[in-house]
């Protein structure tokens, strides 16, 4: 069976994304490292829950790709 591509699959992403570097510190400013995300446009990627999550875990910066043309 495949793996579902929702957004609660990808809340439970970033949650381990989150534990696996709770611990990173900048060693200049002894501050927690910016997380940054380069995502595509996908639905789940900006479903309210998604953007809910983010908000309150500012550390986690996001970047979205734009569509290419085709053709």
């Amino acid at each position: 069976m495949k793996p579902k591509r929702r957004h609660q699959e990808f809340l439970g992403f970033l949650r381990q994304i989150g534990r696996t570097y709770r611990d990173a510190i900048d060693p200049q400013t002894r501050e927690p490292v910016e997380l940054h995300l380069v995502m595509d446009n996908y639905a789940a990627h900006k479903h309210k829950n998604v953007r809910q999550w983010l908000a309150k875990n500012p550390r986690f910066k996001v970047h979205f790709t734009r569509p290419t043309p085709h053709g």
